[in-house]
């Protein structure tokens, strides 16, 4: 009966493991669209650092149960008195159940180490779903970046060749000089240069994306596409409410747990100093009935302090002072990763409203209306290709603002533990 409910066990967890396995797959090959959401989903099913963390909370859980000072019990047989060569003489026979346990306090104090130890793994493993997540948008945002600078390397590349054209043309009526038309031909050939390295851009992006994710090489097809895009969104979150989001974040919590165990543990080593207790219950034997009974109740007292629980009682006081100046690092650590992103987000909306502002219009304007002009006669080469540079490297500059400002929300979102961009 028992071996049968164990493969009944065996194969209920192949079978759930195996439509993990077959739900993850039709995720990544469902669809050839991946969003963020779902990008995410399989970074945070594939990590193999959350893999490992949940492992270690497992042992953790397993090691609770393992931990409650109750030892198993002794059966055992006593014989004495055995007669020599058939003589008669006293004899006693004995079975024996005997029990030992720690002294509860100590027990207590170690099951309370452990949860806390439990609840420090479940907060750093909350803490690297936070990383991972934000390491999974920022790639998503590096490939939305890549594919608006190969769209504005294809707009310049269709721009340089009707350049390319124009200028030909104007050859061929008598308006302009052959040297012109080389340029244009010279600026026609970077073009098509720069449309060349965007799209090297964007393929690094995507696999440097599918490498976060842990997609297997199978998975990382061309065919996937992106359907996001890089859009300014005008967030607001002021410093003071980041900073009070200082201690509320999971790696600093998961110390500060740390930190509690390491109390407890303490007060376990402390509470060592307490004898432990065993108690045993037997049946004897006298004149062939076993028809007398006896108990004893005995103490494990730590008679040698200096040799056993004062080590234990030294290590565990460094141990905790040592978590302790852990927990103030950590805590000196955030509030410079939460000052530093504040600042450069503040920093990137600045540049990008500008931008949008007065750069961007002002680039787009001049390189329409000198294009124009050139086409007509009313502008040479000379000013319709700085008017090309000008738009060209505005655009790029707004597009890596832009980039740095999504960057900076989403570092933000790490600390504030909520969803800013890509909903």
């Amino acid at each position: 009966m028992q071996l049968r409910l164990l493969a009944l066990l065996l194969i209920s967890f192949s079978l759930m493991f195996a439509q993990e396995d077959e739900e993850l797959h039709e995720m990544m090959t469902g669809s050839d669209t991946l969003t963020v959401k779902k990008a995410v989903t399989i970074a945070h099913i594939n990590n193999p650092l959350l893999k490992q963390l949940n492992e270690r909370i497992n042992a953790k859980k397993g090691e609770f149960w393992s931990s409650t000072g109750i030892h198993s019990p002794s059966l055992l047989l006593m014989k004495e008195g055995i007669p020599d060569n058939n003589s008669t003489g006293f004899s006693e026979k004995r079975w024996t159940i005997s029990q030992s346990i720690d002294f509860p306090l100590k027990s207590y104090f170690r099951l309370k180490r452990i949860g806390k130890e439990e609840d420090a793994l479940q907060l750093l493993l909350r803490s690297e779903e936070l990383r991972i997540k934000s390491e999974v948008k920022k790639s998503y945002t590096e490939i939305i970046y890549a594919l608006d600078i190969l769209k504005l390397r294809r707009e310049a590349l269709e721009i340089t060749k009707t350049l390319a054209n124009s200028a030909k043309a104007r050859v061929e009526t008598g308006q302009a000089s052959e040297l012109e038309s080389m340029n244009a031909e010279i600026l026609n050939a970077e073009a098509q240069n720069d449309y060349a390295d965007a799209s090297r851009m964007l393929n690094k992006a995507r696999y440097n994306l599918f490498n976060v994710m842990g997609l297997d090489p199978d998975e990382q097809k061309y065919s996937i596409m992106f359907t996001d895009s890089l859009t300014y969104v005008d967030f607001y979150v002021s410093q003071k409410e980041i900073l009070e989001q200082l201690e509320t974040q999971p790696g600093y919590l998961s110390v500060a747990s740390e930190s509690d165990a390491a109390s407890f543990g303490k007060y376990e080593a402390w509470n060592s100093i307490l004898p432990d207790i065993s108690f045993s219950y037997y049946k004897q034997n006298f004149l062939g009935k076993y028809d007398h009974y006896g108990v004893e109740l005995g103490l494990k007292i730590p008679l040698w302090f200096m040799f056993g629980q004062r080590g234990k009682i030294e290590s565990a006081t460094a141990y905790h002072n040592e978590i302790e100046w852990k927990k103030k690092e950590t805590m000196l650590e955030y509030k410079k990763q939460i000052e530093h992103a504040w600042h450069s987000y503040e920093t990137s909306k600045s540049t990008i409203k500008r931008y949008i502002n007065l750069i961007s219009v002002k680039a787009n304007d001049l390189q329409s209306l000198t294009l124009e002009a050139y086409k007509v006669g009313q502008a040479d080469l000379l000013t319709l290709l700085n008017a090309q540079r000008t738009y060209i490297n505005s655009r790029i500059r707004y597009l890596d603002a832009l980039k740095d400002y999504y960057e900076q929300m989403i570092e933000l979102e790490k600390y504030l533990q909520k969803d800013v961009v890509f909903k």
